[in-house]
């Protein structure tokens, strides 16, 4: 299944994995505090030097069958390699580069990498959009935050509280099995290997039982803890991929060439109506319409925390705020049009962490405000065929300019400076 790269990699049993409901199940009364397993276990992966799994994940039926499952290994090598491979997506940092590869975009991408980040810096772009975009990938999510996070135990306890469980035999096993149970939010069941002290397995419970019996389940398979060979960190990249910049760009040129003209139709036409909701610095929202903002001249720019592009196109974008003048009354607004996590998690405080991770502090820049299209109103109404897209509008509330891409700094402090 293939999808506009402007909505992000969805994998093809996204909506299957979606029988989940979100409302969290709770855990046996038997269960105890979880606390030490949990240390015993971040303890067990901040002293590997090298990991690597043959892991694999489906969704299981209620008798413990999978019609289809889907590659989900891992492979790090401290400090500074990594490989990350699923069906829709590849990622390996190695020598300072992290190369990514979209199999289902037919698309690929390098980028610098001098230090290795942490889960949640990795998990901004391509990446994260796969793996946090389905229940599919939140058992490799788990794993990154356990191999590269300097404090995995935090995040997990802002997860949910663990909660240790009877130990099970599994495979002929003897595991311990560690429950974070996430309150409105699907629980994760994770399988300790009582030897090794290794994950084994990692289920994510349906939510309702009574009403699904579906569970989201990843196997490790074999684990090795020897450094892999150099060859093991390469990534196949087909030679007719194009680089995910070029998709981009061919995306903005058949936007133009289905309309026919140079600029956007709405170029000349009053900005269209349309709701959003506006994100304060504490973190609550409050309701408004583009028309609030009329009287003004007004930057509209379109993005969302998985485009790889619009990380790229915000240094252009805040470096041209803050060269404006002191007495200069442009108004911003950064439209996030990201979807409500499928983790449960907020969404007004999931774009802020995004925009942070982006390299993006709001507080320094003039006028702008964060928020949220959650229907995707204001992109539709925009015509918004690809991001990042920047539209700006006049003090009478007429658009003077529609940028698709990246636009450099010098286009945008020229096209801004004549907005009256």
């Amino acid at each position: 299944m293939r999808t506009e790269f402007a909505r992000g990699p969805i994998r093809a049993s996204t909506l299957a994995a979606l029988a989940l409901s979100i409302a969290g199940q709770g855990i046996a009364a038997q269960a105890q505090d979880g606390g030490p397993l949990l240390e015993s276990l971040v303890k067990t992966y901040s002293q590997l030097t090298s990991y690597g799994d043959q892991g694999q994940v489906g969704i299981f039926d209620a008798e413990g069958k999978s019609a289809d499952l889907e590659n989900a290994r891992t492979l790090y090598a401290r400090p500074d390699k990594l490989k990350v491979e699923t069906d829709e997506i590849r990622v390996a940092i190695e020598n300072g580069q992290t190369t990514t590869v979209l199999d289902s975009l037919l698309t690929s991408q390098a980028e610098k990498t001098p230090v290795m980040p942490d889960a949640d810096t990795l998990l901004v772009g391509p990446l994260g959009a796969s793996l946090l975009g389905s229940p599919l990938g939140h058992p490799q999510t788990i794993l990154l935050h356990l191999l590269l996070d300097k404090s995995p135990a935090s995040w997990l306890t802002r997860e949910g509280k663990p909660k240790a469980e009877p130990d099970e035999t599994w495979n002929g096993r003897k595991w311990q099995r560690l429950t974070i149970d996430r309150p409105l939010r699907p629980d994760w069941r994770i399988w300790i290997d009582a030897e090794t002290r290794l994950i084994g397995r990692i289920d994510v419970l349906p939510s309702d039982p009574e009403r699904t019996t579906v569970t989201v389940r990843w196997e490790s398979g074999e684990i090795s803890k020897t450094a892999p060979a150099a060859e093991a960190w390469k990534l196949d990249v087909p030679k007719d991929y194009d680089a995910i910049d070029r998709k981009v760009e061919g995306f903005r040129k058949e936007a133009v060439e289905k309309r026919k003209k140079p600029d956007s139709e709405l170029v000349g036409k009053p900005v269209p109506d349309f709701p959003l909701e506006i994100v304060a610095a504490d973190g609550k929202t409050r309701q408004a319409r583009i028309t609030d903002f009329k009287g003004k001249p007004l930057v509209i720019d379109i993005w969302a925390t998985w485009c790889g592009p619009c990380r790229k196109s915000f240094p252009e974008l805040t470096s041209t705020l803050l060269t404006l003048d002191e007495k200069s009354q442009v108004t911003t607004i950064l439209l996030s049009i990201d979807k409500q996590p499928d983790d449960g998690k907020d969404l007004a405080e999931f774009v802020r962490k995004g925009l942070d991770r982006m390299g993006v502090n709001l507080a320094t820049l003039p006028r702008t405000s964060l928020a949220l299209d959650r229907e995707a109103a204001g992109a539709k109404s925009l015509n918004a065929e690809a991001i990042p897209m920047t539209v700006l509008v006049d003090s009478k509330g007429i658009i003077r300019k529609v940028h698709v891409g990246i636009t450099p700094a010098t286009t945008l402090r020229k096209d801004i400076a004549e907005l009256k």
